[in-house]
């Protein structure tokens, strides 16, 4: 998932280093975010869907710093919104998965 950077791209100093840092969670728990058939962004956020069981994924608190909200029902929102930061990071986060290396890499090289 490297780029990282370039995902937080134009966003103020605040949100840059908590970009960063949902990047770098992200990368860390890859293989647990590809867990329970959600694969990608939002496993890394919740265990299901529509978060049943509350905010309970590896990158709960880098998530909603960026989303600037600890409500599941905007974080979720806002993971689906590729236009938002955490929507950004949740696109790039999911391709990765689905990618060649995806998941195989990371484990792989862990």
């Amino acid at each position: 998932m490297g780029g990282g950077a370039g995902l937080c791209l134009g966003l103020d100093r605040a949100d840059t280093a908590a970009c960063n840092l949902l990047v770098g969670c992200a990368a860390y728990n890859m293989a647990s975010c590809a867990n329970n058939g959600l694969t990608g962004a939002l496993n890394c956020y919740c265990s299901d869907a529509t978060c049943s069981a509350g905010a309970n994924g590896p990158c709960v608190a880098e998530f909603e710093a960026l989303a600037h909200s600890n409500d599941p029902t905007v974080v979720r929102t806002q993971i689906a919104d590729s236009s938002t930061p955490v929507g950004k990071v949740g696109v790039a986060l999911t391709k990765f998965l689905h990618s060649s290396c995806g998941v195989p890499c990371f484990v792989n090289n862990n």
